[in-house]
């Protein structure tokens, strides 16, 4: 969704897996740290039949690390259109 609630790109699940990328390399750059620094990604979709799309996308912001990755099939997510929720942990060495 973009900071309005809006839901975007309902009809592809790749369009909202890079919004949402764009938005998780925002928010650790601003923390001082980036996608490298990413070591378990998880990513719930609404349509397991939506991975290979998702996937392209995923490897191609995860193309200089490799971390562990859970993909989970739900029912639904928090709002109607939403396909993607992708959540990350990172860590940062000193």
């Amino acid at each position: 969704m973009d900071k309005d609630g809006k839901v975007l790109y309902p009809d592809s699940s790749a369009k909202q897996a890079e919004f949402i990328f764009e938005n998780l390399k925002k928010i650790l750059n601003q923390a001082g740290s980036s996608l490298d620094d990413v070591v378990k990604a998880t990513v719930f979709v609404t349509d397991m039949n939506d991975f290979a799309d998702i996937s392209k996308v995923r490897n191609r912001y995860f193309k200089n690390s490799e971390p562990v990755s859970t993909l989970v099939e739900v029912k639904s997510l928090v709002k109607e259109g939403l396909k993607v929720e992708i959540e990350v942990i990172a860590i940062k060495q000193k």
